[in-house]
């Protein structure tokens, strides 16, 4: 999904609701021309039900609506920012988000997530606005043009004193603990490292439970070999309570967007990046099993939002989820000079399976989706747009003691290559070479490592282990026996992908 102008950043929301995936974003429409206060975007597309143990298809385009939240109240009126989407219990679609007011004089700009010390810049700053929480309800969501939204005469459900300092990205769920239904929220900050959680019997009293904290005393190391990351912030925080189709036992996750943290061996290629705990909360603690892991091994990859797809009582079987192929402060694209920067990930059918979150992709009717389903093994299919055109690629991981690569040629030469490297005890060394690229300098080289463990794990409970590969315009996403990694790709305008070589 990219905007057709002005500069798209997190997705805020997603939600199932008749037949189709709704995702919600934040929309600066105005961009590059000038700076304007952010509001929800809004897009969907039709969804065809999973067959059994499979991954549902999109079985249409995007198809972009109006608006739904424009900042024009008292709470809101310099910019709605991040939140999320959520179904209650009479089935209306519930939009939860945080609301930005600044001081009297200070001109209204807009807040791209990049907090900042100076009042004269192009960008709000936590430390000078005041923030709240609010809610607006979506009606006629199957409707062609998106349907109408109406505030709740309960806003702020959480005015500035009662927000969290810096409040951002509020997501509300259902307390699997509770007997009557009710409901939590979990709220981060863009100023420091923290979570605060809430509870509500019906969406519009909310009443602070206080800071979550993590119980690291029983905790095994994550992917990145870091029980808890050092940061500056956690934004964007989704909680979960998910099945295990490797174990059976029903499992809280905690995905966070975290910005500050520094590179540790194969991890970690951006200060911003989005991780995920497993565990169990109790109340106000989280109790750690498992430590923190990427979600996305890629270059670009923040504020991932997910929507529980189906569910056994309190757990969630399978979630989608789709997040921003971008980073904070990172607007300066080639694309800008057309108009627009940034898009969506495909949306991803997340599960979790041995303590780690599985994705696959969920495609549309495209290169890609013949290739996830088997149709064609590879694909270079030309289209009209200036960025490229559509590369889908299907193929087996090497076997231990044995290497792969795939490389990507475009016309005017620029090289992309993939390459997969598995040592004699099975683990899976991926490396991404996308150094002739022409949007960063220099080398831009990622490595990641995939344990045999895990290769096994998918094998035994999800399904072969495979390099499912989709280039997309500026955006390429791959799936390596359920890890992902999500880069960024700009060639010359008029250039495009003209070989794939295998061996």
């Amino acid at each position: 999904m990219t905007p057709a102008g002005g500069r798209l950043m997190a997705p805020h929301g997603v939600v199932t609701d008749d037949g189709r995936l709704h995702v919600f974003f934040a929309h600066d429409q105005r961009f590059p021309v000038q700076n304007s206060r952010l509001r929800w975007g809004h897009a969907s597309v039709v969804v065809t039900p999973a067959p059994d143990g499979h991954t549902p298809r999109l079985r249409s385009e995007w198809r972009f609506h109006p608006d739904v939240l424009v900042p024009n109240h008292d709470y809101d009126r310099d910019g709605c920012l991040s939140g999320s989407a959520v179904r209650d219990d009479d089935g209306t679609v519930r939009l939860v988000y945080t609301g930005i007011v600044a001081p009297q004089g200070e001109g209204r700009r807009v807040h791209n997530s990049t907090p900042t010390e100076d009042p004269a810049s192009a960008h709000f700053s936590a430390d000078w606005c005041d923030t709240s929480v609010n809610m607006a309800a979506l009606f006629d969501t199957s409707g062609r043009h998106g349907g109408w939204c109406r505030p709740s005469s309960h806003n702020p459900l959480l005015d500035n004193a009662a927000s969290p300092d810096g409040a951002c990205g509020p997501f509300v769920f259902r307390d699997p603990d509770s007997p009557f239904g009710g409901w939590r929220m979990v709220v981060g900050s863009v100023k420091e490292p923290s979570l605060t959680l809430y509870r509500s019997d019906n969406l519009r009293s909310w009443t602070a439970d206080g800071p979550l904290t993590l119980d690291t005393t029983d905790a095994v190391e994550g992917d990145t070999f870091d029980i808890v990351p050092e940061a500056t912030s956690w934004e964007y925080p989704n909680l979960l309570r998910m099945r295990d189709c490797a174990t059976g036992e029903d499992k809280d996750v905690l995905v966070v967007s975290m910005r500050g943290v520094s590179p540790n061996a194969h991890h970690f290629a951006s200060s911003a990046q989005c991780v995920y705990w497993v565990g169990r909360l109790e109340g106000t603690t989280f109790h750690v099993e498992r430590g923190c892991s990427e979600l996305d091994l890629g270059h670009e990859f923040y504020a991932a939002r997910l929507a529980p797809v189906t569910a056994d009582d309190a757990a969630v079987d399978d979630a989608i989820m789709i997040a921003w192929a971008g980073l904070p402060n990172a607007d300066d694209q080639p694309t800008a000079d057309d108009g627009w920067v940034h898009c969506l990930t495909m949306p991803r059918r997340v599960r979790l399976c041995g303590g780690r979150l599985v994705q696959e992709f969920v495609t549309t009717s495209s290169a890609a989706a013949d290739v996830a389903s088997g149709v064609i093994d590879s694909a270079i299919i030309p289209e009209t747009n200036v960025y490229g055109t559509v590369v889908g690629v299907r193929r087996d991981i090497p076997e231990p003691r044995h290497r792969s690569h795939l490389g990507l040629v475009s016309a005017d030469g620029v090289h992309v290559d993939v390459d997969m490297m598995r040592n004699k005890a099975g683990d899976l060394l991926v490396r991404i070479d996308r150094t002739e690229q022409f949007y960063h300098d220099g080398p831009d080289v990622r490595g990641v490592m995939i344990l045999s463990e895990a290769i096994d794990n998918y094998r035994n409970h999800i399904g072969k282990p495979e390099l499912l590969l989709s280039v997309d315009g500026s955006i390429m996403e791959a799936d390596v026996a359920g890890y992902t990694l999500t880069s960024r790709l700009f060639l010359n305008r008029g250039d495009h992908w003209a070989e794939e070589t295998w061996s």
